[in-house]
């Protein structure tokens, strides 16, 4: 089977549909019975060079920590039509709802190749979930991102929800077409060492991980560390481009003066989180959104049990064998008091919630969630010869007119603003 995945961003990118796109492709890719092909962003539209087994194509594009705005040329789209006809793929599944992938989408329709959308975000709150300072016009038009959002979705042969919730926001969207849910996979092996802590330890430490950012809510974390006693230290690791939050967690930091209880850390190797969390005797979690957050899903992988506040992960993951859930209205008081609470467990019941946190996660190794998801191809490609959803094809076609026009201008404003503020800072 000829599988191609799609990341909408750069490879190094934060969030969690890049990683994910990136780490699906090279674990197909490792499996001799599967030919994988990956496109994301990047400097130039080329043909990549291989990685490993992976053949990478990168589609031309503006690309920082948090955003990805393509050229969208008329070259760029020749290229990538070229690609997709050398490679032939059977399966093209997409992890971006971005708006180069709409020419790959109307390339699937015209061939009649199966288009399957992972959502990692919540389809009927999109708009909650992609904006962030830099793009605040957009609340403006949030009617049309549902609209947009709603054209791709009919123009999918299926689409696959990470869990319960998102598969009832997605069908609020009014989507009809077949629905699958799988969670995302990882890595489990990476995560797990003996943890050598102990509630004896002088130093306890807190740890959260996620770019700085109200729906994440680190402000209410480093509010409810002023109720807890000076050996409880707090790890916030995360970058972030709003740099008025950032400034409103060090106003509160300093107001409070807990500099020394609390570090920043920034965006770090991946190898250095995973030491943290094996380090740690708590993750602490206050967002307000998360579909399935990889956060969540590695810091039970190392062991490690959560005090969260109630949100679409917590509410899977989180109860009393991996840690304490906390209703979303629980003040950071209240959230203190249950952290204290639970580190007064003896050191044999905190082992005993450490095992069942990775028994929580151990269905989710990337060979579990491989053949699930290849299951799911096959049972799709059986669908599409029976045609058994019509695809909204003169919506999309009317989408990507009025887009390509416009995307070069994007392109251009959005680079030339980026260096404007770099040469401010």
């Amino acid at each position: 089977m000829k599988i191609l995945f799609i990341n909408g961003f750069s490879k190094n990118q934060v969030g969690g549909e890049s990683k994910v796109a990136e780490e699906i492709s090279h674990y197909f890719s490792q499996d001799n019975t599967l030919d994988v092909g990956l496109i994301r962003s990047g400097e130039e539209t080329e043909i990549s060079p291989n990685e490993g087994a992976l053949k990478v194509f990168s589609f031309k594009a503006y690309n920082d920590n948090f955003i990805s705005i393509s050229r969208f040329s008329g070259i760029d789209l020749l290229k990538l039509r070229t690609f997709l006809r050398e490679f032939q793929p059977d399966v093209i599944h997409c992890h971006t709802i971005i708006p180069f992938v709409l020419f790959i989408q109307a390339w699937a329709n015209i061939n009649k190749v199966p288009f399957i959308y992972t959502t990692h975000a919540l389809p009927n709150q999109l708009t909650s979930f992609v904006i962030q300072s830099k793009i605040r016009f957009l609340k403006m038009v949030s009617s049309i991102i549902d609209t947009y959002a709603k054209v791709f979705y009919n123009n999918c042969n299926a689409l696959i929800c990470l869990n319960q919730a998102a598969r009832d926001e997605l069908i609020k969207t009014g989507y009809k077409g077949p629905i699958y849910t799988i969670p995302n996979g990882r890595d489990l092996k990476r995560y797990y060492k003996p943890k050598d802590i102990s509630l004896e330890d002088k130093i306890i430490h807190l740890t959260f991980v996620g770019y700085l950012d109200r729906r994440k809510n680190q402000h209410y974390l480093v509010d409810a560390l002023q109720y807890l006693p000076k050996k409880y230290h707090l790890h916030l690791i995360g970058t972030s481009d709003n740099k008025e939050y950032v400034q409103k967690i060090k106003t509160l930091i300093h107001k409070l003066k807990l500099y020394e209880r609390v570090t920043l850390h920034g965006n770090l190797p991946h190898t250095e989180v995973i030491d943290i969390l094996n380090q740690s005797y708590l993750f602490v979690s206050a967002s307000t959104k998360e579909v399935q957050s990889l956060a969540i899903l590695e810091t039970l992988a190392s062991g490690t049990p959560i005090v969260g506040l109630s949100n679409e992960t917590v509410d899977e993951f989180v109860n009393k064998d991996t840690g304490i859930w906390l209703n979303a209205n629980s003040s950071p008081k209240e959230f203190a008091k249950s952290v204290e609470h639970f580190t007064q467990e003896k050191d044999s019941d905190y082992e005993n919630i450490s095992k069942s946190c990775l028994e929580r996660v151990s269905e989710l190794d990337w060979s579990n969630i491989q053949t699930r998801t290849v299951e799911t191809y096959e049972e799709i490609l059986k669908l599409e010869s029976k045609k058994s959803h019509k695809r909204s094809f003169p919506s999309l076609i009317l989408l990507l007119s009025l887009l390509i026009p416009l995307y070069p201008l994007v392109y251009w404003t959005t680079k030339s603003s980026a260096k404007r503020k770099q040469r401010k800072s």
